[in-house]
């Protein structure tokens, strides 16, 4: 049994598996109370390896439960199933190398695009010879609300709290307008580094995560219709990736 972390910028997502089914899952909000962690864990008595992964300095106190388990933190240096070609692999995030392992694992051999919307909007591009190239980081729409209403004197925080499809291309409100800047804006983003990607490789699988993804979700099938098959969202790849490594590395 492996119990893996996702540690991340607002929340953690933890993971059992048995073998490659996951069996148990739990998110836990930054700042919960201690005891959630606790009564998931406490049922959990026959956990043998657990890896976890972190976007910062924060770390869940797992290892305590689990005296005579094998614990792994993921980092540049894990051995992995795929091969970082990353000028700098040292600052590669936790997070982007299990996403990326995750969706490897789905389409081994097969050139795959990661795009995580979380707290940032991450692209990660694993190429048909299973190696990591890179991909592009940039802020999520909270992030571009909150700079807007931190660098300037009179603009509102903003919440988008109407669908996507409801936000009109011309506001007609200081509100209305920042929400079209703001999602309408990374929607375009998103799309047009989708397209730019599809014109080098054709038959390219795209796999969609985060926690902003449902918000974007109908938008974007409507827009890529007609690769429909080759579009595909897993809330949970994250997970899957850190059990894939773990299992990579206890078999090794």
């Amino acid at each position: 049994m492996n119990l893996v972390a996702d540690i991340g910028n607002t929340r953690s997502k933890l993971g059992v598996f048995v073998d490659d089914k996951l069996i148990a899952n739990i998110t836990i909000e930054k700042g919960s109370d201690s005891n959630i962690l606790e009564d998931f864990l406490n049922p959990l008595k026959e956990v043998r390896n657990i890896l976890t992964s972190s976007v910062g300095n924060e770390q869940l106190n797992i290892s305590s439960f689990y005296p005579n388990a094998l614990v792994m933190e993921l980092d540049s240096s894990t051995p992995l199933p795929i091969t970082l070609a990353y000028s700098t692999p040292d600052t590669l995030g936790a997070d982007r190398i299990a996403i990326s392992v995750g969706a490897n694992n789905q389409f081994r051999n097969e050139n795959v695009l990661v795009i995580d919307l979380g707290t940032c909007i991450t692209f990660d591009f694993i190429n048909s010879k299973n190696e990591y190239q890179g991909g592009s980081i940039s802020p999520s729409t909270s992030l571009r609300y909150k700079a807007l209403n931190n660098y300037t004197e009179n603009l509102p925080l903003v919440v988008a709290d109407i669908p996507l499809e409801q936000i009109m291309l011309q506001g007609k409100s200081t509100k209305e307008s920042i929400m079209t800047g703001v999602t309408r804006g990374v929607f375009y983003e998103i799309t047009g580094l989708i397209n730019r990607y599809f014109e080098e490789f054709p038959e390219l699988k795209v796999m969609f995560t985060g926690g902003s993804f449902p918000y974007f979700e109908n938008e974007l099938r409507r827009t890529f219709q007609s690769k429909k098959n080759l579009i595909f969202a897993d809330s949970y790849l994250a997970l899957t990736g850190l059990n894939v490594i773990v299992n990579f590395n206890v078999n090794r």
